[in-house]
């Protein structure tokens, strides 16, 4: 019995563009506050954020319970994608001042 959660490939790839545009908005916000440190890490902020979002997803795969409850892990890993990714979409819309939807 593997205990190891295997996430598939579309997941994996969500999960780290997830991170690096958390990554990306997080660091918009430190370069507010710090601007002389915004040079430096703003060129290297994709692959910060990639190399974060490796991170994230081997720690899940590692972490979340596997065996008979792998297909719940792997939903409740996507669902937290879709939602954080909704919410990052209504952030950004709401900065472009895009309006309301009826």
């Amino acid at each position: 019995m593997s205990y190891f959660v295997q996430l598939p490939d579309p997941t994996q790839a969500a999960v780290v563009a997830l991170v690096v545009a958390v990554f990306g908005i997080a660091l918009r916000y430190v370069t507010l506050y710090v601007p002389w440190l915004g040079e430096f890490l703003e060129k290297y902020k994709e692959e910060w954020g990639t190399a974060l979002g490796v991170i994230l997803v081997n720690l899940l795969q590692q972490y979340l319970p596997g065996g008979e409850w792998a297909g719940a892990s792997i939903l409740s890993v996507e669902l937290v994608v879709v939602v954080v990714g909704v919410l990052l979409t209504k952030l950004v819309f709401n900065k472009l001042g895009v309006r309301k939807f009826k």
